[in-house]
C-alpha cells in the first residue's frame, strides 16, 4: 500500500500490555505516601520566632489537631532556650522557659 502510514499503539491502564507494571507503581507509590504521612515529621507544625522572657510559663496553639508526640528548637537567637513542657493537648501545650536569659526561637511540634 503506497502512502500508508503506520499508527503508534499506545496502551492505556486496563489495556493488558502494561497493566501490571503500572499496577506495580502505583502501589508502591501509595504505600510510599502512606509511610510518609504516618510519619510525625510530615504533619508537624512550626511556631516562628517567639521571644520568651527568663522562667516565662506561656500556652500556645501548636496547630497540630491532635496530641504532639514531641518538639524541637529548629532556631535560637540571643540565649540557649531552655524549654521545657508542662502539659499538652489536642490544641496547646504549655512550655516553660527555664533559662536566666530572653531568646527569641523557633519550635517544631511532630
Amino acid at each position: 500500500m503506497r502512502g500508508s502510514k503506520h499508527r503508534p499503539t499506545v496502551a492505556f491502564p486496563g489495556s493488558g500490555e502494561n497493566e501490571r507494571p503500572l499496577a506495580q507503581a502505583l502501589t508502591a507509590a501509595r504505600a510510599a505516601k502512606e509511610a510518609a504521612d504516618a510519619h510525625p515529621f510530615a504533619t508537624g507544625a512550626l511556631l516562628e520566632n517567639e521571644t520568651w522572657q527568663a522562667g516565662e510559663t506561656r500556652r500556645v496553639g501548636h496547630g497540630l489537631g491532635r496530641k504532639p508526640s514531641g518538639w524541637l528548637v529548629v532556631y535560637a537567637t540571643r540565649s540557649f532556650p531552655e524549654l521545657y513542657a508542662l502539659t499538652s493537648d489536642t490544641a496547646y501545650i504549655t512550655l516553660v522557659h527555664g533559662g536566666g536569659a530572653v531568646t527569641t526561637c523557633s519550635v517544631y511540634f511532630f
